[in-house]
This record gives structure tokens, C-alpha cells and sequence, in this order.
């Protein structure tokens, strides 16, 4: 990858790092790795390798495919938005969208 693909991987996990209120250190921990290695990685401009860069994605909660293509899986986010939405109904529809999902889930593995 180039300078400017390496740039914009660290832009993205930079970013997820200041939204999600961690620091390098703090993601480095949570890695296993040592404190200063995010730092170290991101300094130089040097990309993680692909152990360490699936470790940062778990850590920030997003895709190795996000960090570094800057595309969300979009699957994942209709999934969380959905669940969202629900989450926002008042319990008696949580439920009923929970019964209506069990029905069909039904409806779509007969008993033979």
C-alpha cells in the first residue's frame, strides 16, 4: 500500500480512537499489545500486521473491512439499526416483534 492508503487506514482508527473516547495506549492494552505500540504504528506511518490490525477492529468494535477500505459492512449496520429501532418500541411491540419473528421462524423450519 501506498503512503496515502497507509494515511487513511490511521485517519479511520485515529478517528474511531477520539469518537469512542480511548486513547492509542488504552487500545494498545486492549490489543495485548504494549503500551506504546499503536503509537509506534501510527508515528511511522506503518500499517499493523493482519493479527495486530484484526485485533484493533475487535477492540474499536468495527471491521478489519472498515479500517481498511473505509466501508461499512452493510449487512452489519442494517442488522444494528433494526435492532435500534426495536429497541426504541415500547416493550409490549419488543414483544410482539418477538413473537412475530418466532412465527416465522417457524414457518421457515417445518417439522417433518
Amino acid at each position: 500500500m501506498d503512503d496515502f492508503q497507509n494515511a487513511e487506514i490511521w485517519r479511520r482508527i485515529n478517528n474511531l480512537i477520539k469518537v469512542q473516547n480511548l486513547t492509542q495506549s488504552s487500545v494498545s492494552t486492549l490489543c495485548g499489545f504494549s503500551p506504546r505500540r499503536i503509537q509506534n504504528l501510527s508515528g511511522g506511518n506503518r500499517l499493523p500486521d493482519a493479527i495486530e490490525i484484526c485485533k484493533i477492529a475487535k477492540a474499536l468494535n468495527t471491521s478489519v473491512e472498515y479500517l481498511i477500505t473505509g466501508k461499512e459492512n452493510e449487512t452489519k449496520k442494517e442488522v444494528l439499526d433494526l435492532a435500534a429501532d426495536i429497541n426504541s418500541l415500547p416493550p409490549t411491540f419488543q414483544n410482539a416483534v418477538r413473537v412475530i419473528i418466532d412465527q416465522l421462524k417457524a414457518l421457515s423450519n417445518p417439522v417433518r
